[in-house]
This record gives structure tokens, sequence and C-alpha cells, in this order.
């Protein structure tokens, strides 16, 4: 399935946002610092945007693909 730009930029947005998030509670709740990187905090979130991506087209094509066997 063809996505656009901006689809893939504001799905990458929002898990950068969540995760990021989730790290800065879980270090206050356990009373850690939260050392931000680059690769943790932005590379990571875009790569699951991608994969969510990926996982939703291949489970439609195989939607589709069952039900063109009935």
């Amino acid at each position: 399935m063809n996505r656009s730009f901006g689809e893939k930029v504001f799905r990458s947005f929002m898990y950068i946002v969540v995760m990021n998030a989730v790290f800065f509670f879980l270090c206050a709740i356990f009373d850690e610092d939260f050392d931000p990187t680059f690769l943790g905090n932005v590379v990571v979130p875009v790569i699951c945007a991608y994969a969510s991506f990926y996982g939703e087209d291949l489970r439609a094509k195989r939607l589709a693909a069952k039900k063109a066997q009935r």
C-alpha cells in the first residue's frame, strides 16, 4: 500500500512522542537519570513506525488473499 510522506512523518512523530514520554516517566518513577540519545529517542521510534506500516501491509495482503480464495 502506498502511503504519503505526511502519514509516515505523523506516525513517526507519534512514536517519538509516546516512547520518549514512557522513557521519561519510567526514569521519574525509578529515580534514574534520563539519558537522551539520538539512536534511542529518534531512530528507534522511526523504525517502529515503518515496521508498523509493513505489518499493516502484510495483514492487508493476507486478508485479500483469503477473500480471493473464497
